[in-house]
């Protein structure tokens, strides 16, 4: 059980960036942020709209619960909130459980506010963020970090995160450097349906130590589709869109 739990347990790190430590702290690409200040985030041009994602998540072909995005754009101004829940059972037994609820507001293509509380297997996070006069601090249950550059999270939902180099783990107030890999044009189902997709990697390493290696799909309109994290150990965390939800 103590074994299966430690696998599990890992997916969910290995999608999830968690880190055990914050003295570390990965150094952003000032040039990277001062160019997404000047371009600023696609979402921010557009008039007002509300978009979601709602993701059926499974761990291989096992539903575990779910994961939902909602972003609204209120003439430029970009307010995200995100829930997860999963629940992953063993024998009738549960054996890993996790809740994640975040609220992030966007300016500019940069975080200016973030609010996240999560329960990690009865471990409880938060992440708060706030930015005043071009500086951005972060505080979290082990540390208080003040960084002055541009910060952005993991915001799956916005093709322009290929742009970043450096992205915020909502859930620990990590910055983590990352790389990025176009793999190419594929096709892939969604809601039974045949689509192109462009399939994108995201590469780092936590402070931690843990390899991130996640893939992402979106179509042509640069709207997110699908996600999906492969582990050493062979399971495959992968979230799938609900028919109602954006495509």
């Amino acid at each position: 059980m103590k074994l299966i739990n430690n696998i599990i347990k890992a997916t969910f790190i290995a999608l999830l960036i968690t880190a055990t430590s914050y003295q570390v702290i990965a150094q952003s690409n000032e040039q990277t942020y001062a160019k997404n200040n000047v371009q600023s985030n696609k979402l921010a041009s557009q008039p007002e709209s509300r978009q979601s994602w709602n993701f059926i998540a499974y761990l291989d072909d096992d539903e575990i619960g779910y994961h939902n995005y909602e972003v609204v754009n209120n003439n430029g101004k970009i307010t995200v909130n995100t829930e997860a829940k999963f629940d992953v059972s063993f024998m009738f037994f549960t054996v890993y459980s996790y809740e994640h609820k975040n609220k992030e507001t966007w300016n500019r293509g940069c975080l200016s506010k973030l609010d996240s509380s999560t329960l990690d297997d009865g471990e409880k996070l938060f992440v708060r963020l706030s930015n005043a006069n071009g500086i951005t601090r972060i505080n979290t249950p082990d540390n208080y970090i003040t960084e002055s550059n541009c910060i952005r999270s993991f915001a799956y939902w916005d093709y322009d995160l290929i742009n970043s180099r450096a992205l915020l783990n909502s859930q620990t107030g990590e910055l983590i450097d990352v790389s990025y890999t176009f793999v190419g044009t594929e096709k892939i189902n969604v809601n039974n349906k045949s689509l192109d997709a462009k399939h994108y990697k995201i590469k780092g390493k936590d402070s931690a130590g843990k390899i991130i290696d996640i893939s992402l799909w979106y179509n042509s309109n640069k709207q997110w589709l699908a996600l999906q994290s492969k582990l050493d150990n062979g399971y495959s965390l992968r979230y799938q869109l609900k028919e109602e939800s954006v495509q």
